[in-house]
């Protein structure tokens, strides 16, 4: 991405991102839930629906970029 994505990012990540959390003595079990009940958008692991086909299309494209221009 580059420096100037770099900074897109943290620009749109401070407006737009929020992140909390709670403590529990067995994480794994909410995990569990959350990974096979919600649809996680950038979660891809077990995924066929076409947005994950296009959001797995995209990364491979990005990561191939990179590694040319890197």
């Amino acid at each position: 991405m580059g420096p100037q994505g770099e900074l897109r990012l943290t620009q749109w990540m401070n407006q737009h991102a929020v992140v909390s959390w709670f403590v529990d003595d067995e994480p794994w079990v909410l995990e569990h839930e959350l990974i096979t009940r919600v649809p996680l958008a950038l979660n891809l692991d077990g995924r066929d629906d076409p947005f994950a086909q296009a959001l797995s299309d995209l990364r491979r494209a990005l990561r191939r970029a990179a590694r040319q221009n890197g």
